[in-house]
């Protein structure tokens, strides 16, 4: 579990110090602004690798770098480990050999990360598997660093030779139907967890996608009937990705403990970026907390589950109004101030009530949730009311008249300045 994370001369934020909180820790800013940057880092933080590092059919994910060639640069983090161990890891950024450097060895057992990447991307840090150790006396080869899946692998699976690294959704969903055990239990929990609010995702039986194509397909049930997961929607195609990646890593965990004959985590940490992708309003009100509930009730309530996501939807921080505790919930903005600079700091978590209030809100920074050219007029008509405006009657009923053509006519700014514009006699 991360405790904090400090870095300075590293992508877009030039000096950065956060402290997280144990549950959810929900991040917040424009566009290019560092959030996604900052989820790697966090990755980078946990298991001492960058997800392209790993994998580089990833388009995303690349080694960070510094904002400024020249000055030194530093990553530096607190873990909680899986034995209850507070440690400190300081990396820098060698310019000669272009990479990150730090204590040799392994990383620290942290428990479970998984990252969800906005690309369909997906990155585990298994302890059961990737919390290697050389043995001194012994010929025990390093294993695989992390397990990092482009999106298209998370779908047709991942080889490394002769090896199977990942079978892929649409292999290894068809085998947990045909053996009906854990693994199809919990996907079908985590679905129907995160189902939109007006049907629950529910999968059903397989088929084929023309008499070309011997395979047989998992298919999803739509309210309008049975639909192959390669023809369904975006929004569902993630959300299916997601629970499957969810079970797989759960599954995969679980059996590797057995092999090892080691106990399972009990802590787990969950990236993921731009949590609303392709998904309609109705269902991001409830996504993160969906994603949320579902991994809390996977790994039981003996276990501690830290989430780090960013979003760009007001209505995601509205839902948040009905989870959110400031004793274990953070809520973090990145905004772009004078001169260029990124400015990271951490807000008071204020109920706003509706979506339109966190759309002004320092989350998002907007003036009003109208569109450009009402927004424009409806400015230039606060102006022309002023007493020192020096408008003309003509000019004020021409931007009424705008305005009305506009808004619509049961509009709360509107009603407003018709009452004001009739008592100053500018309209009847």
């Amino acid at each position: 579990m991360l405790n904090s994370l400090d870095t300075e001369n590293v992508g877009p934020i030039a000096r950065l110090s956060v402290g997280f909180s144990k549950r959810l820790n929900v991040l917040t800013g424009d566009n290019g602004l560092g959030k996604t940057f900052f989820l790697d880092t966090v990755w980078y933080a946990m298991t001492r690798k960058w997800p392209a590092e790993i994998n580089q059919n990833l388009f995303s994910g690349l080694i960070g770098r510094p904002q400024n060639p020249t000055f030194e640069s530093s990553i530096r983090f607190a873990l909680t480990t899986e034995s209850g161990n507070v440690v400190k890891y300081t990396a820098s950024f060698d310019r000669e050999e272009q990479g990150w450097i730090g204590q040799v060895g392994r990383p620290y057992n942290a428990g479970l990360v998984i990252y969800a990447l906005a690309d369909g991307s997906f990155c585990v840090w298994d302890p059961a598997r990737n919390y290697w150790k050389k043995g001194a006396s012994a010929d025990i080869q390093e294993r695989r660093p992390a397990f990092v899946f482009s999106s298209r692998e998370i779908w047709y699976g991942q080889k490394d030779g002769d090896k199977s690294i990942c079978n892929g959704l649409l292999a290894d969903i068809l085998k947990w139907q045909n053996q009906k055990g854990m693994e199809l239990e919990i996907l079908e929990k985590l679905l129907e967890s995160m189902s939109p609010p007006d049907f629950k995702l529910r999968l059903s039986a397989p088929t084929r996608l023309s008499v070309d194509d011997v395979r047989d397909i998992p298919t999803v049930s739509m309210p309008y009937g049975d639909v192959p997961v390669l023809h369904a929607s975006a929004g569902i195609r993630r959300i299916l990705a997601l629970a499957y990646c969810l079970a797989w890593a759960y599954s995969e965990h679980r059996k590797a403990s057995e092999l090892r004959g080691v106990t399972t985590t009990s802590q787990v940490t969950f990236l993921m970026d731009e949590v609303e992708a392709h998904l309609h309003p109705r269902w991001q009100k409830k996504v993160l907390n969906s994603i949320l509930g579902a991994i809390e009730n996977m790994y039981g309530s003996g276990a501690e589950v830290q989430v780090i996501a960013s979003t760009h939807s007001p209505l995601v921080m509205t839902a948040l109004e009905d989870v959110f505790d400031s004793s274990r919930d953070k809520w973090f903005d990145l905004d772009s101030i004078e001169g260029g600079v990124i400015e990271f700091s951490e807000r008071p978590f204020v109920k706003k009530g509706a979506s339109d209030s966190w759309l002004t809100s320092e989350a998002f920074d907007l003036e009003s949730s109208r569109s450009p050219e009402s927004e424009a007029l409806l400015k230039e008509m606060n102006n022309a009311l002023r007493e020192d405006s020096g408008c003309s009657p003509e000019y004020v009923r021409e931007l009424y008249v705008k305005l009305s053509a506009r808004l619509s006519p049961l509009d709360d700014d509107l009603f407003v300045i018709r009452r004001i514009c009739k008592k100053k006699g500018f309209i009847e």
